[in-house]
């Protein structure tokens, strides 16, 4: 037998190479997976549950420590409770009369409706077709007039008005 070109033993080897690394890697997997994952799984279960003892006990010494300071902190804060108390009440007083100022405080008792309607008329006796209608400045007058005389909350439509709220057309 002649013996063959050098092309030929080469097709022969790719694919012996290709499967002798398939298997490899295959090896390879198989050892990467079937080794623990830390020294401490390899170690006998006694051993194991020493180390798991040790570990817990660390940490309840270090939550002893944590309960410890929170204590501290806690009775801190009791000895100087009194102190914030009086200043609470002096917050909640600001805070009720600016909720109050604010127009955020539902107000209840007695009342008083007003009601501006555009005429009826035609035509106007004065010849000013604006003698007819409600304007912005009639309301803001009847709003002032109101506020003079004590009233303690006004809405218009539904709205509350407060200190700083503009009546517009």
């Amino acid at each position: 037998m002649p013996p063959r070109p050098p092309h030929r033993r080469r097709r022969r080897v790719r694919p012996l190479v290709a499967v002798g690394a398939a298997a490899v890697g295959f090896v390879l997997a198989l050892t990467i997976q079937a080794r623990p994952p830390s020294t401490e799984a390899r170690l006998p279960r006694n051993y194991q549950l020493a180390a798991l003892i040790e570990r817990r006990q660390r940490d309840t010494v270090a939550l002893r420590r944590d309960v410890q300071a929170l204590r501290r902190r806690v009775g801190a804060l009791s000895t100087a409770a009194p102190e914030r108390q009086v200043d609470a009440s002096q917050r909640k007083a600001a805070l009720d009369s600016a909720l109050l100022a604010a127009g955020l405080v539902p107000m209840r008792g007695a009342g008083l409706k007003v009601t501006l309607d555009d005429s009826q008329l035609e035509e106007p006796p004065s010849g000013d077709v604006n003698d007819l209608v409600v304007h912005s400045q009639d309301v803001q007058a009847v709003v002032n007039a109101l506020w003079r005389a004590g009233a303690e909350a006004l809405a218009i439509n539904g709205q509350r008005l407060v200190s700083t709220s503009a009546v517009l057309c």
